[in-house]
């Protein structure tokens, strides 16, 4: 029987590795030229920018142009909606609704082709409807657009489960708050956050 070499019986073990962070997660940079309060305000952003991202499966029922006369705001489009639905003239469409890369995008659920996106400055205001009609859970996102100085207001029902229109309306807040800051005429300057 061969006994081990010393060697072997009293090399030294090698300290154990750190654990590994996830591969989403990113440590903050401490040294730059930014302040403390600028260096954690980006942190905050990352993360939240990294937990929320907002994807979710809706119907868009309707888009309206607001105008001066029958449509001024989601009111008015939910009445319209209502007397639609009484005719039998809503046909909704099954679609993606994401943010990414910071703008709001509607994709079609099977061929995941863009059939419409808007820059997040664009996004004037996210409101969560509950039980209001037939469709019990309407999210309706007021849209400016650059090219035409037009607002429009879409639809969606909320289709998946487990998905709260409010928490969407919230989510959408929260994304504009992160990215329409400072940025005239966006959300954050309609909501006084800029």
């Amino acid at each position: 029987m061969s006994r081990p070499s010393s060697k072997a019986i009293y090399r030294k073990s090698s300290p154990p590795s750190p654990p590994l962070l996830p591969p989403a997660f990113t440590a903050p940079n401490f040294h730059t030229s930014l302040s403390p309060t600028d260096q954690r305000k980006n942190y905050a952003l990352s993360v939240l920018k990294q937990q929320w991202d907002l994807r979710h499966y809706v119907e868009h029922l309707l888009t309206l142009h607001v105008d001066s006369k029958d449509i001024r705001n989601v009111d008015d489009c939910i009445m319209r909606l209502k007397m639609m639905e009484a005719q039998g003239r809503v046909w909704g469409q099954d679609m993606i609704l994401e943010v990414k890369d910071h703008e709001l995008l509607l994709s079609d659920i099977e061929s995941k082709d863009e059939l419409e996106s808007f820059p997040l400055e664009c996004v004037l205001r996210c409101t969560a409807v509950l039980d209001s009609c037939t469709y019990d859970s309407i999210l309706a996102i007021t849209v400016k657009d650059r090219s035409h100085e037009e607002i429009s207001i879409l639809l969606f029902q909320c289709t998946q489960s487990g998905v709260s229109c409010t928490g969407t309306a919230t989510l959408c807040r929260l994304w504009g708050r992160a990215t329409a800051k400072g940025t005239p005429g966006g959300l954050g300057d309609l909501l006084g956050w800029a």
